[in-house]
């Protein structure tokens, strides 16, 4: 596969070259249009790892050609972490647009209608018909992260149930499931990247592996905070909430 290819080395004179070519252009232009990339190229450097089990995992499959499958992965893994790279360099600003969250969420609901159909388990949503002012990827993701987790780790004749409500104070989006529980020791660590609460399912279960770390990245971009409430072999309840001020157009 290409990630174990061997780079050609850089002789000196071609990084002095480009450092002089990067010391004449204006100032701030070198370095401010190329961070969330070099954020990126650090995250990808330290998932390499990952990625080359995870095609070796789906080459294995037999329900779909394994470059259909390895191409899907890879272009999720890459989004999530662009995705994660610009929110904590905050030097791409997002495109915000009046959004209203009952049509997203209902689209959220509509794209995993099939995954939950295929594991039994039902999917409820119950929602205000507010409007917010945010980029629609991030509450998209959101949403389709914590709504998808609840499904994947689900049982059979399972549910999960989102309540999204909004006040003065706040936008709170609240998804509950009858899933697999998280034991108390995994629950301050379910929001790093790549951590895996049950390694053997997890194994069974398609996904990045960087779900929750975008949840708790965009929730954090916006001011504001993201909890979970589990007990192992009964479900988790995950709760958002985002300030309203921050969720205004100015």
């Amino acid at each position: 596969m290409f990630f174990t290819k061997s780079l050609p080395a850089t002789s000196g004179s071609a990084l002095l070259s480009s450092d002089k070519s990067r010391a004449s252009m204006p100032p701030g232009y070198a370095k401010t249009p190329a961070a969330p990339f070099r954020a990126a190229g650090v995250l990808i450097f330290q998932i390499q790892p990952f990625m080359m089990l995870g095609v070796a995992f789906f080459s294995t499959t037999s329900w779909l050609p394994p470059s259909t499958m390895e191409v899907e992965e890879m272009t999720s893994l890459i989004n999530d972490i662009l995705m994660i790279s610009r929110l904590e360099t905050k030097e791409l600003m997002p495109t915000k647009e009046m959004l209203c969250v009952k049509s997203v969420a209902e689209e959220v609901k509509k794209t995993l209608k099939p995954l939950a159909d295929e594991n039994n388990v039902s999917l409820e949503i119950h929602c205000c018909d507010e409007f917010v002012y945010m980029d629609r990827s991030h509450l998209q993701g959101i949403l389709s992260n914590l709504m998808g987790n609840a499904v994947k780790y689900n049982r059979p004749g399972g549910f999960v149930q989102t309540d999204i409500t909004m006040d003065s104070t706040s936008l709170s989006i609240r998804v509950e499931d009858s899933g697999i529980g998280i034991a108390k020791e995994d629950q301050k660590r379910i929001f790093e990247r790549f951590y895996r609460v049950d390694k053997g399912r997890s194994k069974r279960v398609a996904g990045t592996g960087l779900g929750l770390s975008i949840v708790k990245h965009v929730t954090e971009f916006y001011g504001g905070c993201v909890s979970v409430e589990s007990q192992s072999g009964v479900g988790s309840t995950f709760l958002v909430q985002l300030p309203a001020a921050s969720l205004v157009q100015k």
